[in-house]
């Protein structure tokens, strides 16, 4: 878990660190190398009393809680995409979806006069790009999935093998 913390200058010098909840915890220092390392020390004697930190995933039909013991792996929970629905009597939700079905109804009006008139145009293809040969972020997404993908096979050689 990262968290963020901040780090502001003291008027008789040195530096203050200062982390908000779950911790609203802070710390001085000389610099803020010493601000933040005295920071962590507070922020693990805080949890070595016992305190544990954990996530709540909220979905529409309930919040999942997991609490796991320490040092117990905990089984990734199943994720329940959010669906945002309008509230019936929305007017703002309803004008909106009128104005867009509108839309769409006259842009397809002139995509079929186009299509009969023999004017609709295919747009070209965007143009190429090779910026991927030479970026470092594309190279290490690659070999994450390649890496991925030879995990996968793994998974399936073992489970055909384990198969009867």
């Amino acid at each position: 878990m990262e968290i963020v913390v901040l780090l502001e200058p003291l008027e008789s010098g040195g530096f203050r660190a200062k982390a908000g909840e779950p911790f609203n915890l802070c710390a001085e220092g000389t610099n803020t190398e010493e601000a933040t390392r005295r920071l962590a020390v507070l922020i693990d004697a805080f949890l070595a009393q016992g305190r544990l930190l954990t996530t709540l995933t909220v979905t529409n039909s309930k919040a999942v809680i997991p609490i796991p013991a320490k040092n117990e792996e905990t089984t990734p929970l199943p994720q329940t995409p959010l669906r945002f629905e309008p509230l019936p009597d929305d007017e703002f939700f309803q004008e909106m979806s009128a104005a867009i079905a509108e839309n769409r109804r006259l842009e397809d009006e002139a995509e079929n006069r186009r299509l009969a008139n023999g004017t609709a145009t295919v747009s070209p293809p965007l143009p190429a790009d090779d910026r991927y040969l030479t970026d470092p972020s594309f190279a290490e997404l690659q070999q994450l999935i390649a890496e991925f993908r030879r995990a996968e096979d793994e998974e399936q050689q073992r489970q055909e093998l384990a198969a009867p």
